[in-house]
This record gives C-alpha cells, sequence and structure tokens, in this order.
C-alpha cells in the first residue's frame, strides 16, 4: 500500500517515527514500519538524509531479528545511495 503523506504532515511523522524506531521496547515490526516511513519521507526531503542514517547505527539494530536486520540493512544500503547521489 502506498500513502502519499502531505509535506505539512512530514515533520510530525517524521518525529514520531523517530521516537518509535529509536524505542527498542517496541515491537520489531512496528520498528521496521516506521523505518521505512522514515526512508519514504528522506525521499522527498534528502536533507533529512544525514541524521536518519546516524539513527542506523550498530546500537539501534543489534536488537532486532535476523530477518528484520536484513530489511533495516537494504534500507540503509538505499538510504546511502540516495544521500550520495544526493550530494554530487
Amino acid at each position: 500500500m502506498r500513502i502519499d503523506l502531505p509535506k505539512y504532515h512530514q515533520g510530525k511523522v517524521f518525529d514520531i517515527c523517530s521516537a518509535i524506531w529509536l524505542n527498542p521496547r517496541k515491537s520489531v515490526g512496528l520498528r521496521v514500519v516506521a523505518l521505512k516511513m522514515l526512508a519514504n519521507i528522506a525521499k522527498r526531503q534528502p536533507e533529512i538524509l544525514p541524521e536518519l542514517t546516524t539513527m542506523l547505527d550498530d546500537d539501534f539494530v543489534e536488537s532486532l531479528s535476523r530477518g528484520a536486520l536484513v530489511s533495516v540493512l537494504r534500507i540503509k544500503e538505499n538510504l546511502i545511495n540516495l544521500h550520495r547521489r544526493w550530494i554530487s
């Protein structure tokens, strides 16, 4: 399912999803969905890419299951590639 999030809501959704992603007590599935939302926002607002990539440090992924970790690493790789294109 694809949802087009209006720009005026993206800041609030970013804050909510960041809080979910950074909270290791939240369920793994919810955290991964929050991260996907963050990645979608970053595609529209690439200036947040540096902040978002720091949220993907090892401290925040160590509690994930193997399957979730694979998804997160794929998202991280896509964000890094997006960041490289944005700064060049």
